[in-house]
């Protein structure tokens, strides 16, 4: 958490193009399926009511298939997709349900938000999980190499840059300060994985907002900052989060 540098807000960061990133995260839900995944494993509790924040396709369904999922967001998009229509918010959590979830679960709700929001963020999880709840957050981390490649290559060819406000390890005193127990914080491997080459660069244009730059410069930055492997016939990106756990 550095509000002093400049970052680019939710709004700018989606001005425009929230369509292509909810578009391609349901066409392809295989590919980020690893970090979905990494929020089971902080807890591996079954659930019965779920808030996910951001809304992030249906990968959710898949892991907890007897929950009843709720679903927030900040802005609007084209949500057609979903059988109900995302609740729309704000860091405030208005129009939520207040002791209502048993979990929240979230990847990379907050590096679009100041400090004070992302306090804020926290705050209001805590008040909207009922005694025992569990808020799990997975996020890019500052000083990452996803970081770095968001905020220089990305910030550079995306068509609304991206600068970020990133957590880092201290955050687990945010969830503290906001009332929660038991915090857990630890770095955890989930690779982006691709049918094949065309997919990874679609996929990839579309969830980051790229302008148009050739196939080779986009491969290119890829593997310079991040890693791409091929295994058993599919496309590995390299990709990490920082995941918390807290509980109410």
């Amino acid at each position: 958490m550095s509000s002093q540098n400049k970052f680019t807000t939710w709004k700018d960061r989606f001005q425009n193009t929230q369509n292509d990133y909810f578009q391609i995260g349901f066409e392809c839900p295989e590919v980020r399926r690893a970090e979905f995944f990494n929020l089971r494993e902080m807890d591996k509790k079954e659930f019965k009511k779920i808030l996910e924040f951001p809304a992030d396709g249906m990968m959710l369904n898949d892991l907890y298939p007897e929950a009843h999922i709720d679903r927030a967001e900040l802005m609007e998009a084209d949500f057609s997709a979903y059988q109900k229509h995302p609740i729309i918010t704000d860091f405030f959590f208005n129009k939520i349900e207040r002791n209502g979830y048993d979990a929240i679960m979230s990847i990379t709700p907050i590096h679009h938000a100041s400090d004070d929001e992302q306090r804020n963020y926290l705050s209001a999880a805590y008040e909207c999980l009922s005694a025992n709840g569990l808020l799990v957050v997975g996020e890019v981390f500052s000083g990452s190499k996803v970081a770095k490649f968001l905020d220089q290559f990305v910030n550079e060819f995306s068509i609304n840059g991206h600068r970020g406000n990133y957590p880092n390890l201290s955050f687990k005193d945010e969830f503290e300060a906001a009332g929660f127990h038991d915090v857990e914080a630890k770095v955890m491997s989930c690779p982006w994985v691709f049918q094949d080459e065309d997919q990874m660069m679609i996929f990839v244009t579309k969830l980051l907002g790229l302008k148009a730059i050739s196939r080779d410069f986009l491969l290119c930055n890829l593997k310079k900052w991040l890693g791409v492997f091929e295994d058993d016939n599919k496309f590995y990106l390299d990709w990490e989060l920082m995941y918390f756990k807290g509980v109410k």
